[in-house]
């Protein structure tokens, strides 16, 4: 197993808009310390799980924009 990096770099895909205004693709940085060993298992349900934090956030963050 190789020890991961102090921070990974993580491109998320654009945000969909109405408008075409070529927002660049949104850049991440997850901090990682360095003594952490990850299995692929735990990598992959690290990243579900921050997937489905962004997407709980984006909709509290719509729901306070129209309210």
């Amino acid at each position: 197993m190789s020890i991961m990096s102090e921070r990974e770099r993580v491109v998320a895909p654009p945000i969909q808009s109405g408008d075409d205004d070529n927002t660049p693709d949104t850049t991440v940085f997850r901090s990682v310390p360095q003594h952490w060993t990850l299995t692929p298992q735990q990598r992959a349900f690290i990243d579900a799980f921050a997937d489905e934090v962004s997407k709980i956030i984006f909709v509290f963050l719509l729901a306070l924009l129209f309210y």
